[in-house]
């Protein structure tokens, strides 16, 4: 399952880590897709995310250069509460194929989990569209991070300080959204604050800090509990 729950037991003084992949793949009909994608007829490929499989949404066929389309094809197919991917067809070439960009769109108003769950799967889409075709990758939260002008400032940003990188940005969304979770529970629950409390961290719990500091995971949760109980995770 994509979101499957894990149950498991905490000892007390312990702290333990907790994977988090998606697991979600391309449809067969997104797979189908992607092979009619090779010649100049399609502009633009929307993708969403829906009963835990990648799955295209809508394509736009192109009507001037990649430029004249660029607006009035991406703006209107963003929702202001539904992430979704674009993969936007470029007019140069790169070899035999056409070059593309790959926008990642999650705005504030989606939910949190939502927002987590687009953020992990973006490489995936990826790596089965084909990373050799993406040229470029664009991430945002506002219509206006991924529109024209933006994409021409990120062009113009590469003879600046260094863009953020994909990972980065992945990171980026993840901590936003815990930030925000952690605001909705405060408003919904009085917290308690412990001072001058520390607990062992488990071997595997530092296994895991060294990978994300590798960069082999995306992030890794920590938990502790002052008691043995199960509890499902999200």
């Amino acid at each position: 399952a994509t979101y499957r729950a894990i149950t498991a037991t905490f000892a007390a003084g312990h702290v333990v880590v907790m994977a988090h992949q998606t697991g979600i793949k391309a449809s067969p009909k997104l797979k189908e897709t992607f092979g009619e994608l090779s010649g100049a007829a399609v502009r633009l490929l929307k993708v969403v995310i829906e009963n835990e499989e990648l799955e295209p949404r809508d394509t736009i066929t192109p009507t001037g250069s990649w430029e004249d389309d660029f607006d009035k094809s991406v703006l209107r197919l963003l929702d202001d509460d539904k992430p979704c991917y674009i993969l936007y067809r470029l007019d140069s070439m790169h070899g035999e194929s056409y070059e593309w960009l790959l926008l990642a769109f999650t705005p504030e108003a989606s939910s949190v989990k939502d927002r987590m769950v687009y953020a992990a799967t973006r490489s995936t889409l990826k790596m089965e569209f084909g990373g050799g075709r993406v040229k470029e990758e664009l991430f945002g939260i506002q219509k206006t991070d991924i529109n024209l002008d933006a994409y021409k400032a990120h062009l113009a940003a590469a003879d600046g300080p260094a863009p953020l990188t994909a990972a980065e940005l992945e990171k980026l969304t993840i901590a936003e959204a815990d930030k925000q979770a952690r605001t909705e529970i405060g408003t919904q629950t009085r917290q308690s604050h412990l001072h001058g409390v520390s607990f062992p961290i488990q071997p595997d719990a530092l296994d895991q800090l060294e990978r994300l500091k590798k960069k082999e995971v995306m992030y890794v949760q920590l938990v502790s509990l002052c008691s043995s109980f199960e509890f499902p995770i999200l």
